[in-house]
C-alpha cells in the first residue's frame, strides 16, 4: 500500500458545498438519535436549527439527509467564527464520548478499555449500530497504524468523520493523525496513525 496517496485534510471552506451531502444522501440511510441529542446538549435546547425536530429519541432512526442538515446547522451555531469544515471536525471530536455515554456505548467500550487499536477495530460494528448505510473495513498496518475503508459515508466524510475517527484518542489525551484518500464525495480511506 502506498501511504503517499493519503493527504492531510483541508478544513477550510474552499470547494465546500454542503447541499451535495443533503441532496446525495441515500433515502434509505439512517442515523440514530443519540448523536442528535449530543448536538442539542452543545448548542442548547431548541437551537439545532430550522431543519431539526423538537425532540430526538436516542435509538430511533432518522434520515441521513436530516442528520447532515442538523449537523451542518449545529456546527455553524456552535462555532460561528470557524470555517464550517473546521466546525464540523470539532463536532466529530465529540462522537466517542457522546456514544460512550449511551448504554450501548458503555457496554462496547467496557470491552476495549483505553486500547485505541481495539476501539478502532470495533468501528465497523459501532457505526453499524448508529448509522445504517455506511460500510467500513479496517486493515491493520502494524502497531498504531490502520487504514479504515469507508464507503457510503454522507455525513461530511472529509471533516466531521475525521473528527469522529480522532475522537477516542483526543478523549484519552493521545495523538491520532488522520490522512485521507478520496474516491468520491462519500467514499474515502482514512489512514489512522496513533503511534
Amino acid at each position: 500500500m502506498n501511504l503517499d496517496e493519503f493527504e492531510a485534510p483541508d478544513l477550510s471552506d474552499a470547494g465546500f458545498f454542503p447541499e451535495r451531502y443533503f441532496e446525495g444522501a441515500p433515502s434509505d440511510g439512517r442515523m440514530k438519535g443519540v448523536l442528535f441529542n449530543d448536538l442539542e446538549r452543545l448548542v442548547g435546547p431548541g437551537q439545532l436549527g430550522a431543519s431539526a425536530r423538537e425532540r430526538y429519541v436516542a435509538f430511533k432512526d432518522y434520515s441521513t439527509a436530516e442528520w447532515c442538515r442538523v449537523l451542518h446547522d449545529a456546527a455553524k451555531r456552535a462555532y460561528p467564527r470557524m470555517a464550517t469544515r473546521a466546525a464540523l471536525h470539532r463536532l466529530g471530536l465529540r462522537a466517542y464520548e457522546a456514544f460512550g455515554a449511551s448504554t450501548a456505548g458503555r457496554v462496547m467500550f467496557a470491552m476495549t478499555g483505553r486500547d485505541l487499536g481495539a476501539i478502532y477495530r470495533m468501528a465497523p460494528r459501532i457505526v453499524g449500530m448508529v448509522h445504517r448505510g455506511p460500510v467500513l473495513e479496517i486493515e491493520s498496518l502494524g502497531e498504531g497504524l490502520m487504514v479504515l475503508r469507508a464507503r457510503n459515508i454522507w455525513d461530511f466524510p472529509d471533516c466531521y468523520s475525521i473528527g469522529v475517527w480522532r475522537s477516542p484518542a483526543v478523549s484519552f489525551g493521545e495523538r491520532c493523525e488522520v490522512r485521507i484518500r478520496r474516491y468520491s464525495i462519500c467514499d474515502m480511506d482514512y489512514l489512522l496513525d496513533f503511534r
